[in-house]
């Protein structure tokens, strides 16, 4: 199970990285907060393959609280609306959540999320925005389906 999620997640950053650009704009770099049952702080890389269509992955080195520096990551599909500035945002990712990297002590859990949530794009660009975490968690929880967390992030493309 471990190694198929990893698989799928190298596959969806590999499918981020390695598609052909259509402009400086289709790939775009940013910070993403998460509030959850931890703080998450990341880095996400995003390939855009036209104005609505995207894949992201997103690493987050540091969750706080927790006991040395536990980890997540994510990578999924993002759909945005039309729109000026304001637009919708529609997407699913798979993520997981180590905690903490000492082997005897690890724990692991896999979820599948659905992220519906909104972004502000500037005149420069940069776009904000925020999303709901839904999760569906692949391993044996209290509840199988479940808010989870609020994103907001900030990127730019390059």
């Amino acid at each position: 199970m471990k190694t198929k999620l990893l698989a799928l997640m190298l596959l969806a950053g590999f499918l981020a990285g390695s598609a052909q650009a259509k402009g400086p704009s289709d790939n775009r770099v940013g910070i993403s907060f998460v509030l959850s049952g931890h703080l998450f702080f990341g880095v996400k890389a995003e390939h855009f393959f036209d104005s609505h269509h995207c894949v992201q992955a997103t690493f987050y080195p540091l969750l706080v609280p927790g006991k040395k520096f536990p980890f997540a990551m994510s990578a999924g599909y993002n759909y945005f609306t039309s729109g000026n500035h304001w637009q919708g945002k529609l997407g699913a990712e798979l993520a997981m959540i180590v905690s903490p990297p000492d082997p005897q002590k690890r724990k692991i859990l896999p979820m599948l999320n659905f992220t519906p949530g909104v972004r502000y794009v500037r005149q420069n660009g940069q776009t904000l925005g925020g999303n709901l975490w839904i999760s569906y968690f692949l391993k044996k929880t209290r509840h199988k389906i479940a808010p989870t967390g609020l994103e907001f992030w900030y990127d730019f493309g390059y």
